[in-house]
């Protein structure tokens, strides 16, 4: 092709060619797929794959959409989606801007349900630890619940039928609709500040998943479990459970039933009491039966006043004759002790025992000095042994016998040989007295 037919495009130009031809040919696609790789940026935008085995596409979504998902998007969800493909031009790549978004299978109220489900349940908001006992018989009861509905009426007749005194307060709230996860939770926060109410009943009567979305709410959950108030729910048929029923302090299963255990029958209560009160009557006559009788025994035993006086004399009597011969017996044997210690100080007996100490000490200051004496003596003949010895041994004695020393000067080395000798050294010569200093003139190795 020549020069003058072709035509060069920037890459802006192909690109934006692209982009257009790609957004005319594909304005809206349903697609499937694997969600992987998802990032949620704080823009609150969502940016994933969409894969299957064998291809992959990248997707966005736009805050505006996601944030009418009623569950979470993560990584593994196969889902199904609605938008439009697009190239994004800074980097050359087409994508998908996805519209809609739901769960393959399974719908997407469903998911958003199991979902809040498991990580509620792993905050502790379904541990039984923290449920609250309701109170046996409540003096107030406020209703949460439609204003129009059946559920309404039915609880009303059954609270008055089982207890017509009961203080009733009426919550009306949307139980249905966008509006009612807040509705209800206001409504939540306005009775726990006036903290007027004993009970607190949610209910609502059947429906859809979509009917009972308000229930299944993350606001309403935190709402029932924050409350101060102990809380029942009676919401839908005995089939439905929501997400309400698992934090509620009591799940009842229609609101007809959330009215029953609120409230016991007064007529039950009543006869309850009349048969507590036969059983305390009788149980009184026979404890007081017990007492009367109780009592006449100890009255027979009871002695006349005179009797009692005239035993405790004797008693009297006998204490002291038992004091008078152990007092006898004490002084008998401190008699006894005295006559012991005057014999033992008598002055002979004293005199004989200093006598005999005496000598005793005598003989022990003669055995001593002798020991001493001979002990004295034989140090010294070690002593004298010694000093023989030392003079002996001492060099002078060796001088005395005519001998002499030789020390090389200026050292005073001992001269035992002539081999470090030599003409002219100065010699000094130890005698037995004095000294002598001579110069070396001539040697002899021999």
């Amino acid at each position: 092709m020549g020069k003058e037919t072709r035509k060069i495009h920037t890459v802006s130009e192909l690109t934006s060619d692209i982009r257009s031809r790609l957004e005319s040919a594909y304005p809206f696609v349903w697609i499937t797929g694997e969600v992987s790789n998802l990032s949620k940026p704080s823009s609150g935008h969502l940016y994933f794959v969409l894969k299957d085995q064998e291809a992959q596409i990248a997707a966005i979504m736009f805050r505006g959409q996601n944030r009418q998902l009623r569950f979470q998007v993560e990584n593994g969800l196969k889902a199904i989606g609605f938008g439009r493909l697009s190239v994004y031009s800074p980097r050359g790549s087409y994508q998908l801007i996805l519209e809609y978004l739901e769960p393959s299978g399974a719908g997407s109220l469903q998911l958003a349900f199991e979902q809040l489900k498991i990580r509620l349940e792993a905050e502790g908001l379904f541990d039984a630890a923290c449920k609250r006992k309701l109170p046996f018989l409540p003096l107030r009861i406020s209703l949460i619940t439609s204003p129009d509905g059946a559920a309404l009426h039915d609880m009303l007749k059954v609270l008055r039928n089982r207890f017509p005194a009961l203080s009733i307060e009426i919550a009306p709230v949307r139980v249905q609709g966008q509006e009612a996860a807040g509705d209800i939770c206001r409504a939540f926060a306005l009775i726990n500040e006036k903290r007027a109410s004993d009970i607190i009943i949610l209910a609502r009567g059947g429906g859809s998943l979509e009917d009972l979305a308000a229930f299944n709410s993350e606001a309403v959950a935190r709402s029932i479990f924050n409350s101060e108030i102990p809380v029942i729910t009676g919401v839908g048929h005995e089939t439905d459970f929501t997400i309400a029923d698992f934090v509620a302090d009591y799940r009842a299963s229609t609101p007809t039933a959330a009215a029953e255990a609120a409230v016991p029958h007064k007529k039950e209560l009543q006869s309850r009491l009349s048969a507590m009160e036969k059983q305390l009557t009788n149980a009184f006559r026979k404890q007081l039966e017990r007492l009367r009788e109780k009592n006449r025994n100890r009255t027979e035993k009871l002695l006349h006043p005179s009797r009692h006086l005239a035993l405790c004399r004797m008693r009297v009597d006998d204490t002291e004759q038992k004091l008078i011969r152990r007092f006898q017996r004490l002084l008998t044997w401190k008699a006894r002790q005295a006559s012991w210690t005057q014999k033992a100080i008598s002055p002979t007996l004293l005199i004989r025992r200093l006598q005999k100490d005496h000598e005793t000490l005598s003989t022990l200051h003669k055995g001593l000095h002798l020991l001493l004496e001979r002990e004295l003596h034989q140090h010294r003949m070690i002593t004298k042994n010694l000093t023989l010895r030392l003079e002996n041994l001492s060099p002078f004695s060796i001088l005395d016998r005519g001998y002499a020393v030789a020390r090389v000067l200026p050292g005073q080395t001992v001269l035992k040989h002539t081999r470090n000798l030599c003409i002219g050294d100065r010699v000094e010569i130890l005698l037995a007295s004095g000294t002598v200093h001579c110069r070396i003139e001539e040697i002899d190795h021999g």
